[in-house]
């Protein structure tokens, strides 16, 4: 394939620009080739990584006489709607008097790239840092397995789920445990907490609506075994107790409905109803945290009784604010009913409190919503939970 390759490169990757429709590919980020991924996929069956589709592109780093597999080249053509006829014209139009002098010059053009190249490669040695998915075991609960490969010191490994730890160059492969239905996207993050490497989205299901209990401690080593609890709307301490927790302490849970393979939608809408938890031993700043994953990157936000502001957790569409007059405005009065609204329609996204605006922002578009979950402490009454995508209702609680 190495001739017609380098022949259909620059025009495929052309058409492939004019499809996406993302300008062009020397200017996408890591998140659009993610999106390129799930977009090649859905239209051709065949499953190209971000890193395969960066390689393809030239947005890093590869072997001078690197090519793709002739399956992977002639996904990516179909799903460019590319056509050979496309450089057919482009050859016959060349006239064949230039043809010499331009072969002489792009032999002179090469031979200096090549020394260009390697004058640069003997000024920056280092080689780019790679964070890949090796495997996946299990669906729920779900142990994943990573490869790395050059990594440097004040990196760091961030599994999206609220646990991050510092990169070892030393050590090449990782596993972490997903304990909780949800969508995660693992990242390698540098010393200015940028996003070096993300890997593909990590889909965590649930049968329907599931309950996941634990005790609360500011002990992490002892706060990561969670017990499923049997279904119910009506939860209370005895049920608790029956699952093996100390109902002495302070209990959290998690109540999700996460579908791996999502509902196509570019707006949803989350309308949930609850009264807080009554006093609970060891309960002092009473948290709700709401939960939307979705293909654009998951929206994650809490409530917290007045006082308790510190403790606010704040992304959108996988980004985290951090701006603590917004923030502040997520401590509440903790009235007898929470009417909380979640919406997003198109790139506009909002959260109300009882018709009252929160926060309103505009974000990255989604296509695909996968579920839902809440996160409390205590043992709040919960009235309803409903999410609807596209203005029709998909998930009840």
């Amino acid at each position: 394939m190495g001739k017609k390759y380098q022949q259909e490169k620059i025009f495929v990757i052309q058409a492939l620009e004019k499809h996406f429709n993302r300008g062009t590919a020397d200017q996408w980020v890591n998140r659009d080739f993610i999106d390129l991924s799930r977009e090649v996929l859905k239209t051709t069956k065949v499953r190209l990584s971000p890193e395969t589709l960066k390689r393809i592109v030239g947005k890093v780093k590869t072997e001078e006489d690197y090519q793709p597999q002739e399956a992977t080249w002639n996904a990516l053509k179909a799903y460019a709607n590319f056509s050979e006829e496309d450089i057919q014209e482009v050859v016959l139009q060349e006239p064949s008097s230039q043809s010499s002098s331009k072969s002489m010059l792009y032999i002179s053009l090469a031979a200096v790239t090549i020394l260009v190249a390697g004058f640069l490669l003997f000024l920056m040695p280092e080689k780019e840092s790679q964070f890949l998915i090796q495997s996946i075991e299990g669906k729920n609960p779900t142990t994943v397995f990573f490869n790395t490969e050059n990594l440097a010191e004040g990196q760091f490994i961030d599994f999206d789920e609220g646990k991050a730890i510092p990169a070892n160059p030393n050590q090449t492969e990782y596993s972490y445990f997903y304990s909780k239905p949800g969508v995660y996207n693992p990242t390698l993050k540098g010393k200015d907490n940028k996003v070096l490497k993300q890997t593909q989205p990590i889909y965590v299901g649930s049968k329907g609506w599931e309950i996941l209990s634990r005790n609360f401690s500011t002990n992490n080593s002892k706060k990561e075994r969670w017990f499923p609890v049997a279904f119910t709307k009506e939860l209370d301490k005895k049920r608790f107790h029956q699952s093996g927790l100390d109902t002495l302490s302070l209990i959290e849970t998690y109540l999700s409905n996460v579908n791996i393979k999502g509902k196509q939608a570019t707006s949803f809408q989350l309308n949930t109803q609850l009264s807080p938890s009554s006093p609970w031993p060891g309960m002092r700043c009473n948290t709700i945290r709401l939960l939307v994953f979705t293909s654009g990157g998951n929206h994650e936000f809490s409530l917290v009784q007045q006082g308790c502001s510190h403790w606010v957790s704040l992304k959108i569409a996988g980004e985290n604010i951090i701006d603590k007059s917004i923030k502040k405005k997520f401590a509440v009065e903790m009235l007898d009913t929470l009417n909380i609204e979640v919406t997003q329609e198109k790139t506009d996204f909002n959260i109300k409190l009882n018709e009252t605006t929160l926060l309103y922002k505009t974000t990255s578009k989604l296509d695909t919503v996968f579920g839902c979950a809440v996160y409390y402490h205590g043992l709040p009454e919960i009235h309803s939970i409903e999410l609807l995508t596209e203005n029709e209702s998909w998930m009840n609680y």
